[in-house]
């Protein structure tokens, strides 16, 4: 099956490719190892992360509200949300929270986890009017899986969606990271090394300018082909290109600062897809003797990782 699966990582989230057919030892086929550069870390905080490897890591480890679709910009998924509706004024969002959803840490997902996430970056929201002084007001948990949020103005939904559909919105683990704050901090100190999410994958390891491993977990709600995933970071070409060939990685992304979405491991479908290149080494559409590797279509991607692209569920991880 490995033959056929070229895994990409990490959305909107991590690109990749195969090993060469050589004699050479492959990486498991339940475990995706990508070579690319890791050196934009320099937090795991969510409300912090803004550079495209680490938004990566944050779409494949924490779950917002909602995901862009993205084969229609215009349409959003549910991901925390099973459904939300617009007040008439067109001022107030009201959401309602998916039932037995679990964090990592075993800790139940309710309305409450959302609000505080919300307005614990309520700073960073300010486009929709959200300050620190009126998250309190304007963010509200209704019951344990409701919440509300209202905006300054009437805004486009789309535009507030997409807001609340970014990375400074990621929903964390408000009684884990509560546990580990400081003062007023919130738990940023705490973040800036460790997770406290909901998501596909949860962090194993972060050592800076090094690796990042993350594991599969398996209280997800949707089934994933891959176990783990492993990014390490590599900066010469040659030495990604080596590594491909002889099976050390599955894929070598050299330039990620090119692409325009993070690529998310979990999305079996084409709507996980990613702007930009993975580098594959695929010897069934090569001349033996060339071994250079390819260009890989990011959606063939985003389809290879799942582990079975030819039996998809269409209701499979919804966008990113």
């Amino acid at each position: 099956m490995k033959k056929a699966l070229a895994a990409v990582m990490l959305a909107s989230a991590l690109m990749a490719g195969l090993g060469a057919n050589t004699a050479s030892a492959t990486t498991p086929k339940d475990k995706f190892v990508m070579a690319t550069l890791l050196d934009e870390f320099t937090t795991l905080d969510p409300g912090e992360i803004y550079e495209l490897v680490p938004e990566e890591y944050v779409a494949n480890t924490y779950d917002r509200l909602v995901r862009v679709d993205l084969k229609d910009p215009s349409k959003f998924n549910g991901d925390v949300a099973e459904s939300w509706t617009v007040s008439p004024d067109g001022l107030t969002f009201t959401f309602r929270i998916r039932p037995g959803l679990k964090f990592h840490s075993g800790n139940p997902l309710t309305a409450d986890d959302v609000a505080w996430s919300i307005q614990r970056t309520a700073a960073v929201l300010a486009g929709i009017g959200l300050t620190k002084a009126n998250a309190l007001q304007n963010v509200k948990k209704i019951d344990d899986t409701t919440v509300s949020i209202t905006t300054d103005q009437r805004y486009a939904p789309t535009f507030v969606l997409n807001v609340l559909g970014s990375w400074p919105a990621s929903v964390v683990d408000r009684k884990l990271v509560e546990s580990h704050a400081k003062s007023n901090d919130y738990g940023n100190d705490w973040l800036k090394t460790n997770e406290a999410s909901s998501g596909a994958y949860k962090l194993v390891k972060w050592t800076a300018n090094d690796s990042i491993v993350l594991q599969r977990f398996d209280g997800y709600r949707i089934p994933l082909a891959m176990k783990r995933i492993v990014l390490r970071h590599v900066t010469e070409a040659a030495s990604q290109r080596l590594m491909i060939q002889n099976g050390d990685i599955d894929v070598a992304r050299p330039e990620p600062r090119r692409s325009r979405h993070a690529v998310e491991v979990r999305r079996n479908q084409g709507d996980g897809r990613a702007a930009g290149d993975a580098h594959v080494s695929r010897p069934e559409q090569q001349e033996p003797e060339s071994r250079e590797a390819r260009s890989l279509e990011s959606d063939e991607v985003a389809d290879r990782l799942s582990g079975h692209p030819e039996e998809r569920d269409p209701h499979d991880l919804q966008g990113s």
